[in-house]
């Protein structure tokens, strides 16, 4: 099924698409956005809007739409993000945004992950060891043991998958609390930022500005 233009679309699904374009322009949700991001998308942002463009009451923010910042980091048309961004900030559930997606005529897979290029630092998970390392320092230690803990779950999930921005959550079908365990990861790891995107359904990642001076 080829993608759909706005034009194209049926009234009632050019109707929540223009509801859900309005909320995420709300102030808030241009926050809460911009916090998801891992500080390496803000600097592409940053660097792709003119600096001198902020919002008008929070100077922190570039002066550009939620949608626009999605078009210019994923490539994406904005009624593609509008549906995804959506989703990742909890304001719609997987299945309507799957059935949108299927309307537009887009892949209704779960959010594609972004590898992060080569070239840039990443993590490294040593399960035998217990250890993450980062910059070939150890920056957490954890217990070893031969049935992983949740967290070491988590480390292991982001190192098989080579440590892309996001990773679905493995534990998904657990009734662990993942925001726990994402506010201990985040306790003792002074170098990396954990998140979680989509009401738990997704994991992030991002390197603290502390750790980058």
């Amino acid at each position: 099924m080829a993608l759909l233009n706005f034009e194209d679309l049926g009234p009632k699904t050019q109707d929540q698409i223009k509801k859900l374009a309005i909320e995420l322009g709300f102030d808030a949700n241009r926050v809460l956005f911009w916090k998801s991001l891992s500080e390496d998308d803000k600097g592409r942002l940053k660097n792709a809007i003119d600096n001198k463009n902020y919002h008008p009451k929070n100077k922190t923010l570039p002066n550009a739409s939620v949608l626009q910042m999605w078009k210019i980091l994923h490539n994406e048309p904005e009624i593609v993000g509008a549906v995804k961004v959506a989703f990742r900030l909890d304001i719609i559930s997987r299945s309507s945004r799957d059935e949108l997606l299927q309307k537009i005529g887009c892949d209704a897979s779960p959010i594609q992950v972004q590898k992060k290029s080569s070239s840039e630092k990443k993590p490294s998970w040593n399960h035998k060891e217990g250890i993450l390392y980062f910059n070939k320092k150890a920056i957490l230690i954890t217990q070893r043991r031969n049935k992983p803990s949740k967290i070491q779950i988590i480390l292991q999930e982001y190192q098989d998958q080579d440590w892309p921005d996001e990773i679905k959550n493995p534990l998904m079908i657990t009734n662990y609390r993942i925001k726990d365990g994402i506010k201990y990861l985040n306790g003792i790891s002074k170098v990396i930022q954990f998140s979680v995107a989509a009401g738990g359904n997704y994991l992030c990642w991002s390197v603290r500005k502390s750790a980058n001076k």
